[in-house]
């Protein structure tokens, strides 16, 4: 972040956020400073995050080149797509909470063995710390971080597969807009 005069006397600021670099100019330097709070407080709120839902991730994480073989990709390949994509692909990647992880591995854990819990665990903290590291997260923490892998909540679903509060795995605030995508496997 930062301001400096340029040679035509206006004032121009500087900001990364998310490893994308906003920059604009003003004729004085208070309205640049103001400009930079303007985008440190939407930064802050996560305004300025890129938005991508789970399943888009997901897709992108998939098709770039691993240094896994390739039978744990395929396990990984299974796992997002049987369990991950169906109740959290619509979400936001932004803004999944550790309560939604929580929810997905507890179902998850309920209709398969706690084996295979254990490994969309991992599998979902893999994606996670991708998205991390790509700037999906204004923290520079993984909701991941703060599920313990075997504690998962037996009394955390409902009546059906997910409580009413939560829609395709997601609260409703948090829904991605849906946007339709070419991909080729």
């Amino acid at each position: 972040m930062s301001i400096d005069r340029l040679p035509s006397g206006n004032w121009r600021a500087r900001v990364m956020v998310a490893r994308q670099r906003y920059t604009a100019t003003f004729p004085t330097r208070d309205e640049a400073e103001e400009w930079l709070l303007l985008k440190r407080a939407k930064a802050v709120t996560g305004e300025l995050l890129p938005r991508m839902s789970v399943e888009q991730f997901v897709h992108r994480w998939l098709d770039s080149p691993a240094d896994i073989m390739s039978a744990d990709r395929d396990r990984q390949r299974s796992h997002l797509e049987r369990y991950v994509v169906p109740r959290l692909g619509r979400c936001e990647l932004a803004k999944v909470i550790p309560s939604d992880v929580s929810l997905l591995l507890s179902q998850v854990a309920q209709q398969a063995t706690p084996e295979t819990a254990d490994d969309v665990h991992r599998t979902c903290t893999a994606i996670f710390d991708a998205a991390v590291e790509a700037g999906f997260w204004i923290a520079r923490r993984s909701p991941l971080r703060m599920v313990e892998v075997g504690e998962y909540p037996s009394g955390a679903i409902g009546s059906g597969p997910w409580p009413s509060t939560l829609v395709d795995g997601c609260r409703s605030s948090q829904l991605a807009p849906r946007r339709r995508t070419s991909r080729t496997r």
